[in-house]
């Protein structure tokens, strides 16, 4: 289909407006309620087993042939910190297993490069193939 000229691209930019404005925005929750939830999050209980789990998960991201680049101490830090948030959501003091898999890809993908390098079509399906294989290769603590 190709792009248009500029021209015509500059005009599109120029008119396009947001159709409806926000005009007033209600808080769900205040600060204090975010600071209190966050603060529960921190609560949360990790087993051993389960830092090990997601140090797994991490390490192997890094040990990977066919991946350049795996996942940091920080996306690790990010991971945890989802399992906890996603354990409180449902109600729990403490995180299990499935907390840390279902939300490995959604937390890891944008952080790790393959070895094939970017590539425009399937980058992202590439990578989660490949987050998806090591994940069904580290053992699930019981």
């Amino acid at each position: 289909m190709g792009y248009p000229p500029l021209a015509e691209e500059k005009e599109i930019l120029n008119h396009t407006r947001i159709e409806e404005e926000v005009k007033e925005l209600q808080p769900v929750m205040s600060g204090q309620e975010v600071i209190e939830l966050q603060q529960k999050v921190d609560e949360i209980e990790v087993r051993d087993e389960i830092l090990n789990y997601v140090m797994a998960i991490v390490t192997a991201t890094r040990n990977s042939d066919q991946l350049r680049l795996g996942v940091s101490p920080r996306g690790g830090l990010f991971l945890l910190r989802a399992a906890k948030s996603k354990a409180l959501l449902e109600g729990r003091y403490y995180c299990i297993p499935d907390d840390v898999k279902s939300l490995a890809l959604p937390i890891l993908t944008h952080r790790v490069i393959p070895a094939s390098g970017y590539e425009i079509n399937g980058y992202r399906e590439e990578i989660e193939t490949l987050l998806m294989e090591i994940l069904e290769h580290i053992p699930v603590p019981l």
